[in-house]
């Protein structure tokens, strides 16, 4: 879904399996997604999954990225925090992210440390890699919809929102 490289020529991906419980088709819990990231760097690599991003989450991310193809977005996150995408702008034709992994994305030799884990890798995705992101993650939230009648009042709450900060951009 997204496949982005790191400033210090590392990478990271972040990609989603499936519905946590696939059999559930009503309430909150029947629209928790299974993601997993891979990151590489020179300091550490570790893959890490975890049902942490909701069905409408993907939704927000999807717009975030056109933002972020758009030069103008802040920072995104889901319900969870175990992943948190920030812009910190532009330069020589790339956007500059950085992804903060807490919790069970964080890096598993991390979490002998005290406190909560957390790292924060940042990528240069050049316009192109953003389109395709945003386009992939349009996709898996089209193949992984809500479910259940809380799932489509999160996704029109989450659509009136957007609809909002469209407009109040345009005054």
């Amino acid at each position: 879904m997204i496949n982005w490289t790191g400033i210090d020529g590392g990478e990271f991906g972040l990609t989603v399996s499936g519905y946590e419980f696939p059999a559930i088709e009503e309430g909150h819990d029947a629209n928790w997604l299974n993601v997993a990231v891979s990151v590489s760097s020179k300091r550490s690599s570790w893959q890490a999954s975890s049902p942490c991003i909701l069905t409408w989450d993907l939704l927000s991310l999807t717009h975030w990225l056109t933002d972020l193809e758009a030069g103008d977005p802040e920072s995104w996150c889901g319900l969870e925090v175990d992943v948190v995408f920030t812009s910190l702008g532009w330069s020589r034709g790339r956007a500059v992210v950085a992804i903060a992994l807490s919790y069970s994305l964080s890096d598993p030799a991390a979490h002998d440390q005290e406190g909560p884990a957390r790292d924060i890798i940042v990528v240069a995705p050049s316009a192109v890699e953003i389109a395709a992101a945003r386009a992939a993650t349009q996709r898996t939230a089209e193949r992984f919809p809500a479910r259940g009648e809380q799932g489509r009042r999160s996704v029109d709450a989450k659509q009136n929102a957007r609809a909002r900060e469209v407009a109040s951009r345009l005054r």
